[in-house]
């Protein structure tokens, strides 16, 4: 299992930094690649693991162009849309951690993934929705300090999902991998 959650961990921490110089210096594609070999070594004993791979997989793929676009204007639909399937992503691994917590008898851990998951969840989605319609509002005191709460919130919340990821692999449940 340390393994396994090793290579998602730096799978996530490789996305979620973006370094531009030209292009994207820790590119997407290959942290999706190792959330995928990660998961991929799950799916034989946590069905629930199928769909997490299948879209880390489709996340190889589709953030290839995030490698060379910078997130401008232009683009805010691709990255709208890539937004929405990462958040996919993230559901399907709390479903998954959720149920590995389940294997292990930890109960206080599969509820700190479930209302660590619950919040996530939630937060990023009306995150979401919400910077769908900032470029639309007049500028404002009230809307940078707004921002500013849901870029802290933000980072918290992803803070607190690297935490359990990396917690999820000090679990013992015996695995074929």
């Amino acid at each position: 299992m340390d393994k396994i959650f090793q290579k998602i961990f730096w799978g996530y921490i490789i996305i979620s930094f973006d370094i531009h110089i030209f292009i994207d210096i820790l590119i997407d594609p290959l942290g999706y690649f190792m959330i995928y070999k990660g998961i991929k070594q799950l799916v034989k004993d946590f069905p629930i693991a199928n769909k997490s791979k299948i879209v880390s997989f489709g996340l190889i793929f589709y953030s290839i162009p995030s490698v060379i676009l910078d997130n401008t204007l232009e683009w805010n639909w691709y990255y709208t849309i890539f937004s929405f399937i990462d958040l996919l992503l993230v559901f399907y691994i709390f479903q998954l951690i959720i149920s590995i917590a389940k294997a292990a008898d930890e109960f206080a851990f599969e509820k700190r993934a479930f209302w660590t998951g619950t919040v996530y969840f939630i937060s990023t989605f009306i995150a979401l929705l919400i910077s769908s319609f900032v470029p639309n509002l007049p500028v404002s005191n009230t809307l940078y300090f707004i921002t500013l709460v849901m870029l802290i919130a933000a980072l918290i919340l992803e803070i607190m999902f690297f935490v359990l990821i990396w917690r999820v692999r000090k679990l013992y449940v015996p695995i074929n991998e």
